[in-house]
């Protein structure tokens, strides 16, 4: 049960992941704008370093971890194909479900002969 709380708090680690890859776009428009139409000096000087760092993990958690129906996704199709590849009757149906089918359509063509 752990699991499925952790999976749905994976919608608010993509909200900070989204606004580590915002904000610091955001201060670089606010610097341009400060540097070009104000005529300031960047306000931001010696913050380079950290604004790049917060884009790039905001980019890459936002790449690589699952939004909350994702996960919900992976958790229940990733159980549901494991137990088809394990189960040996649920390997026969396939062929089970094609003789039935036969077996009908046989019975259909019986039934429209005169």
């Amino acid at each position: 049960m752990s699991e499925l709380y952790w999976i749905t708090r994976l919608d608010a680690l993509a909200l900070v992941f989204k606004s580590m890859a915002i904000v610091p776009v955001c201060l670089c428009a606010l610097n341009f704008i400060a540097k070009h139409v104000f005529g300031e000096k960047d306000f931001n000087v010696g913050w380079e370093k950290c604004r790049i760092t917060c884009f790039v993990v905001g980019v890459l958690g936002l790449t690589f971890i699952p939004t909350k129906n994702e996960a919900l996704l992976i958790l229940g199709v990733g159980r549901t194909i494991d137990y088809v590849q394990e189960s040996e009757s649920v390997k026969q149906l396939p062929d089970k479900c094609v003789d039935a089918l036969n077996r009908w359509v046989d019975s259909l063509n019986k039934e429209e002969k005169p």
